[in-house]
């Protein structure tokens, strides 16, 4: 190659390529954490690609102009080929770290060592596979095999981290504790615009049986039984997924259907927020909720089920926490953040300043940055 004299009087700025390799890059909550992490990267020494296993490229255009995308189309189960396109995909790009996230995309680290991928970091954002308990033998093992040619093993919660010490046994100079950030200047306090006169209660979440919204919708019923003044207010359930129908089914069962609102998919979250007096999410597990993150950096009261690493972000100083699939317990809390204006207002005031010293997008970033650039 041709080198001009002025080329060879500056060295070129050295720089460090990441990229993301996730099963699908749809619409989710730790999609939104890499899309919020590439766009809010102003290092010009790192830069960012995304590997997908399947075509659900649905939140591509969120980091379009930041970020290359490319799909290996995945098969179901076991995909020989799919490890054959991502060695030769990562000898061509010339990547200098992969970062693969939950345990679907585990085993393609494999490949990254084979592919001459200097540096390999593995983010868990929930417990092995579909075993929500993190108790499955198998995944654990495998889990902690790939660990031995990992640089890091990142957490989000402090229950993750335990877990991957103490059950899956990774060395502990490995794991690491990395908190997901908030764009606290799209997830901020705002006056409400709509429906004013009306108590809001939202949700954000993929309809899916772990995120247990039947539980939710019940639990609401039996509130507007107990206290007719309840009348005046309304449940808004936003997400699209396999749960979605019976979710429909159940509304018209319960005779709700002028209380419940099920919007599907929404893109615009902040506002969904903004114009509701309280959020709730009834999931029967979680790892580190994005959602009770963006609630609270809206200024909002949080009621959320006592599951994974949801008592890490929320106490009784920011909300409330129930017991899972407790219709009983929900309901009285529903009942009572309703009557007690002043009580919600001091907690959601409590919720917006942990999110301002603890987790914005601006102090995970740091945190990532500095891991990528310092191995």
């Amino acid at each position: 190659m041709n080198r001009s004299p002025q080329m060879n009087k500056t060295s070129p700025t050295k720089t460090t390529h990441v990229c993301h390799l996730v099963y699908s890059f749809g619409f989710g909550g730790l999609e939104q954490v890499i899309a919020n992490l590439i766009n809010n990267t102003n290092d010009p020494s790192i830069t960012h690609s995304i590997i997908s296993l399947t075509d659900d490229l649905a939140l591509y255009y969120k980091v379009k102009d930041k970020a290359d995308i490319h799909c290996l189309y995945k098969n179901p189960g076991n995909d020989i080929k799919s490890h054959l396109h991502l060695f030769k995909l990562l000898k061509s790009l010339k990547v200098d770290t992969l970062n693969t996230y939950n345990f679907g995309t585990l085993e393609y680290q494999l490949t990254a060592l084979f592919a001459g991928v200097k540096n390999r970091i593995h983010s868990a954002h929930g417990y092995g596979g579909d075993d929500s308990g993190g108790t499955s033998n198998k995944r654990n093992a495998l889990t902690k095999i790939i660990s031995l040619i990992l640089n890091k093993y990142i957490t989000v919660s402090p229950d993750l981290k335990s877990w991957a010490l103490d059950t899956v046994n990774i060395s502990q100079r490995k794991v690491e504790l990395i908190h997901n950030g908030i764009n606290t200047s799209g997830f901020k306090p705002a006056p409400k615009t709509t429906n004013k006169n009306i108590y809001t209660i939202c949700t954000v979440g993929r309809a899916d049986p772990v995120k247990n919204q039947t539980f939710l919708i019940r639990a609401y019923a039996s509130a507007l039984d107990a206290n007719p003044e309840m009348s005046n207010s309304k449940l808004v359930i936003a997400g699209d997924g396999p749960s979605l129908s019976e979710l429909k089914s159940l509304v018209l069962q319960l005779g709700l259907n002028d209380c419940v609102e099920l919007l599907g998919y929404q893109d615009d979250i902040p506002t969904i927020m903004q114009n509701s007096d309280i959020f709730v999410l009834s999931s029967n597990y979680e790892a580190m909720p994005m959602t009770i993150l963006e609630a609270m950096a809206c200024k909002l009261p949080v009621i959320a089920t006592n599951v994974g690493g949801t008592p890490y972000l929320l106490s009784d100083k920011e909300g409330w926490l129930v017991e899972s699939n407790n219709e009983t317990e929900l309901a009285n809390t529903f009942l009572f953040a309703y009557s007690n204006p002043a009580e919600s207002n001091r907690r959601a005031e409590n919720g917006l300043q942990l999110v301002n010293e603890n987790y914005t997008i601006e102090k995970m970033c740091d945190r990532y940055n500095a891991l990528y650039k310092h191995l």
